[in-house]
């Protein structure tokens, strides 16, 4: 292993693995440290919405995915449980070419991505390698300290990226201090055959402390969350796991049949959810992306999102910096600068929802019923909601008028301009 790299990227996330693409495509010897042996694999799925399609198109990986890797959904519809449709979005809505949203297991998708990086002569990835520390002269990050195969090694570097999520090692080893919060809920995930009815739409039903998702994945499946409490999950058991069952199937009938097929706890898994604020991303020699940096509410649908615009963010900043010699905070501070406005957004957003959403209050139930309504009469509306999921749009969907709107107490004589 050589001893000296431009940059070390701690993490092959998506934030990592796009990050790391970019740079050694500019001509930039990149080392990439993964401490998992091999890509996991499991159940978990995602929307790749159009920001994060337009990353991929970007670097010629959108048009390569295997047809069996993504399936395509046009529309969302949303559902108050017992009640009927509330509202439903249509990402055809939204400008070409990026006009529907991608649903996809995490896996594939991202090993497609890692797979495009052995292609490139300046990018070496070290899978299995462990994070021990970082190498400083003074404050200035000089390289990493890594442990791999049984061999400890000391590398340096003119710039480390930290991209290794929540839990952050290098966050942690840069002594940034960040809030990191988990909320009381999380998502129960599997996946089911697909029944009629899911071939290009999802539907997300809420109710009193209540969330199913349902979205069409490949291979004629479906893919479904079931909000959970922490506390729930945790002492969940076969009798409990059947109770799980039987609501999902009393929510939409049309899951009864598939349901069947899930007979153990264990083919399905349980995500927590967290949120991640950081003092700063930038020290000097180094910066945090991603999860490690600034976590959010699956309730946005944009964290891997995000931690893609990241890496290309990062990247402009990051040539600029290696082409003048000048790693320091003060010459990185140009890309928290440029991101972190939108991604306080958005943990924000996601903050409002989770508070919305998951109450089990009545009146709260109401309001956003109202306000889901309003979104299905209203064009304009609903538009800058779909925009601001679909990762097209910078700032909050709603203004204070548009809030008062939404909840019936201002007329909009613009709600048919999309």
């Amino acid at each position: 292993m050589k001893k000296l790299y431009d940059v070390i990227i701690v993490g092959a996330g998506s934030g990592g693995a796009i990050l790391s693409l970019l740079l050694a495509r500019q001509g930039i010897d990149v080392l990439m440290l993964e401490r998992d042996v091999q890509p996991l694999h499991d159940i978990r799925s995602e929307i790749l919405q159009p920001n994060g399609q337009k990353v991929l198109d970007d670097l010629g990986l959108l048009k390569t995915i295997p047809t069996e890797a993504v399936h395509q959904t046009h529309q969302f519809d949303f559902f108050r449980i017992g009640k009927g449709r509330l509202c439903t979005f249509n990402y055809g809505d939204l400008p070409v070419p990026y006009n529907s949203a991608l649903t996809a297991f995490s896996g594939p998708l991202h090993q497609h991505v890692l797979d495009a990086t052995a292609a490139e002569t300046t990018l070496t990835v070290l899978y299995g390698a462990v994070f021990n520390g970082l190498m400083r002269r003074g404050k200035t990050v000089m390289g990493v300290m890594a442990e791999h195969e049984g061999r400890n090694y000391d590398i340096r570097a003119k710039l480390v990226v930290g991209a290794d999520g929540i839990k952050s090692a290098v966050r942690k080893a840069l002594g940034i201090p960040a809030q990191v919060y988990q909320y009381p809920e999380g998502y129960l995930l599997g996946v089911l055959q697909r029944p009629p009815g899911f071939d290009h739409r999802s539907r997300y039903y809420i109710g009193r402390k209540e969330i199913l998702g349902l979205l069409p994945v490949p291979n004629d499946q479906l893919y479904f969350f079931y909000l959970l409490s922490n506390a729930t999950r945790a002492g969940l058991d076969a009798a409990g796991f059947e109770s799980i069952k039987n609501a999902m199937a009393e929510i939409d009938p049309s899951l009864a049949q598939p349901l069947k097929q899930l007979t153990r706890l264990d083919q399905t898994i349980f995500r927590p959810c967290f949120r991640v604020r950081s003092k700063t991303w930038v020290a000097d020699g180094a910066v945090i992306i991603g999860d490690a940096a600034h976590a959010m509410n699956p309730h946005v649908s944009q964290g891997r999102m995000q931690a893609m615009q990241d890496a290309v963010a990062l990247s402009r900043v990051a040539q600029g910096c290696l082409a003048k010699g000048d790693c320091s905070a003060l010459s990185l501070e140009a890309f928290e600068r440029e991101r972190r406005p939108h991604v306080e957004m958005l943990q924000r957003l996601g903050d409002e929802q989770t508070f919305f959403w998951n109450s089990a209050s009545p009146v709260i139930q109401f309001t956003v019923d109202r306000v889901l309504r309003t979104l299905d009469d209203n064009a304009r509306l609903r538009y800058q909601v779909l925009t601001t999921t679909a990762g097209l749009r910078q700032q909050s969907p709603f203004s204070l008028a548009d809030k008062l709107v939404a909840v019936g107490l201002l007329p909009d004589f613009r709600s048919d301009a999309g």
